[in-house]
């Protein structure tokens, strides 16, 4: 026997059965582009809300990461190292979006000694003071306006005693204490401690842009709230108000290590470091990359500096809402996305099956001189092989195109601005697309195979009794499952919810009501299974059965329609003319497909035609009514 030529063969077949196959890659093409389109659209779907929240918050106020430091020394050389870790952390983990950061320090609450009321000698006797502390907010002097007097130095122009430095204060500050540049005021945290701090003030300020991002951290700093603090034992808060807010005295970070630190070496402080973010650049990552980054970033602080808190929450907090919400949101868009698989597989299988079944002469000859099992798989194999590989490629690209183009629809374009959803390519959405060309693949060479079983004889005999209908086909229990469930829906639409009753009866729940999704998933089940075979027996050119159900559902739907709306007074077009050009329609195609005569072919066709462009201008409705699409 000669030698079987595989590749000439398959070139035969290829040319044969092109209509067939071309129905079948469409198949898998469309089965690759769901598998990638699931991860991709629900991703992008994140990706959009989340760069919303970052959007609305910026625009709110900044966007950043704030560091509290555990108890330091107040030390240059502790405060130095515990900064340096933070910005290596922030470096690292944030990169570009990291736009810098500010620090403040604060010392240990005290009390002051103003011009008006210095503090007493010693204490116990209930005097009266105010209390304060010292601090420090970086970059003060390029965010502050001068209300009156100068920005403070580190000490007053020739001071010689190294427990004298200089501070400014706010408005709110200078009003309520009567505090004016000039003044000096003697701090101590106990009456007990004989060192003193000697503060001049030499300046009153005020935030220069109360809207920016300095002062959306910064504000609460310069004016503090009331110290909630016990005062010591032995004196009274000035005014004997124990809510009377603080003097904050602000100083330079060299007065503040140097003079503060030096004088009191036991001081401990938790400094702060403010950290301000890019929101455009953060909205440059996608989600899952941001979340890792900053959840990553509170590992690395809190190893450089244990017993550190960092507050990433403005960062953090929309991804955990959106990732809550998103949770709800996956689960009917992934049954909806599962129910259109299934259905494209089942199209695929419908395809495959029939394409067998027009080779198994084929087949059959080729079994009969030899050729096995193994060789017909190895055939089918390599088919099958050049059309998954296509649909593999061609699959992601048309869901990255249609998932981009997604933005431009109503539903999306006041939130994108008539722009395309932002895409977030992962490696899931190509390997998901792999999977399902392989499992298309699987599903073809199976169903051929196992649809080439036998030789001439079992061929011949399945030719002279050829498969019956499926029992439900054959007796129409499609069609009665598809008017109960016509039925349900004219009910629920008629009463529009589950529940009736009235407002002094007891509430009911209609339970048949509940099995209209059920109900309409088994029609579009039974009516896919009815169909496909119609769609595959045209594809391939075999059958027009698919155009005889089209004319004849398209003809009754725009009669019956009619002669309804026609009824209830709501038909907007002329009733007789919709009516009689559809049934003239149906006769018209009903004498060309009977006869055989060409010219009483030609002479239905141009009636079809006549009637068709009609009822186009006289009949057509508008586009949101059923016979829109009939017609």
């Amino acid at each position: 026997m000669q030698e079987l030529s595989v590749p000439r063969l398959i070139a035969r077949r290829l040319m044969e059965d092109w209509q067939i196959l071309a129905g079948t890659m469409v198949g898998m093409i469309a089965a690759t582009t769901l598998a990638a389109l699931a991860p991709l659209y629900l991703d992008s779907l994140e990706q959009l809300a989340f760069e919303q929240a970052i959007s609305r918050i910026s625009r709110q106020g900044s966007l950043r990461v704030d560091v509290f430091s555990p108890p330091l020394l107040l030390e240059s050389e502790a405060i130095d190292g515990a900064e340096q870790s933070v910005v290596d952390a922030l470096n690292a983990r944030a990169a570009e979006s990291y736009q810098g950061h500010e620090i403040y320090i604060r010392g240990a609450n005290s009390l002051v000694g103003l011009p008006n009321q210095p503090l007493p000698a010693e204490g116990g006797t209930g005097e009266r003071v105010a209390r304060g502390f010292v601090q420090h907010i970086s970059n003060l002097d390029r965010h502050a306006s001068l209300v009156s007097g100068r920005m403070n130095d580190t000490r007053p122009p020739g001071a010689a005693e190294p427990n004298t430095l200089e501070a400014v204060i706010s408005t709110h500050t200078a009003e309520r204490f009567m505090l004016r540049p000039g003044d000096q005021v003697e701090v101590t945290p106990d009456l007990r401690v004989e060192e003193r701090l000697y503060v001049t003030i030499t300046g009153v300020v005020e935030p220069d842009d109360p809207s920016s991002n300095y002062w959306g951290f910064a504000g609460v700093l310069l004016d503090p709230a009331p110290l909630l603090e016990v005062p010591p034992e032995g004196v009274t808060v000035a005014g004997d108000d124990e809510e009377e807010p603080p003097i904050a005295l602000l100083v330079t970070r060299s007065a503040m290590v140097d003079v503060v630190g030096a004088l009191y070496t036991s001081s401990v402080v938790r400094p702060a470091w403010f950290s301000f973010i890019d929101a455009e650049l953060l909205t440059g990552w996608s989600i899952a990359e941001v979340r890792q980054r900053f959840e990553g970033l509170e590992l690395d602080v809190t190893d450089g500096l244990p017993g550190a808190q960092v507050g990433a929450r403005s960062v953090l907090t929309p991804i955990k809402t959106i990732e809550r919400r998103s949770f709800f949101t996956k689960i009917p868009l992934l049954l909806l996305l599962a129910l259109m698989g299934v259905t494209i597989l089942f199209y695929l299988a419908t395809v495959v099956v029939y394409l067998a079944r027009s080779r198994e002469r084929d087949s059959a000859v080729l079994r009969s001189r030899g050729v096995g099992i193994v060789q017909l798989s190895r055939i089918y194999l390599l088919e099958g092989a050049v059309m998954a590989a296509v649909a593999i490629v061609v699959g992601p690209l048309l869901a990255i195109a249609a998932v981009s183009v997604a933005g431009l629809l109503p539903y999306f374009s006041e939130i994108t601005g008539f722009g395309l959803l932002p895409l977030v390519l992962t490696l899931d959405v190509f390997l998901l697309a792999a999977g399902a060309g392989l499992l298309c693949l699987g599903l073809f060479v199976g169903a051929a195979v196992l649809g080439t079983k036998g030789g001439v004889v079992m061929e011949r005999v399945q030719a002279a009794r050829p498969n019956a209908l499926p029992f439900f086909h054959r007796y129409y229990l499609d069609a009665v499952v598809l008017v109960f469930g016509g039925i349900i829906f004219w009910e629920l639409q008629s009463r529009g919810q589950f529940v009736s009753g009235g407002l002094f009866e007891e509430l009911e729940v209609n339970e048949t009501l509940l099995f209209a999704p059920v109900a309409f998933l088994v029609v579009v089940a039974l009516l896919f299974m009815r169909f496909f075979p119609m769609v595959v027996r045209y594809i391939a050119g075999e059958s027009i059965a698919l155009l005889h159900v089209a004319t004849g559902a398209s003809v009754a739907a725009i009669a019956s329609y009619t002669v309804w709306k026609e009824r209830l007074g709501l038909f907007s077009a002329e009733p007789a003319a919709a009516v009689i050009g559809a049934l003239a329609f149906g006769l018209a195609y009903l004498a060309a497909q009977v006869s055989r005569r060409t010219s009483i072919q030609v002479g239905a066709f141009l009636v079809q035609a006549a009637v068709a462009a009609a009822m186009l201008v006289r009949v057509l409705p508008s586009e949101d009514e059923l016979l829109y699409t009939p017609i």
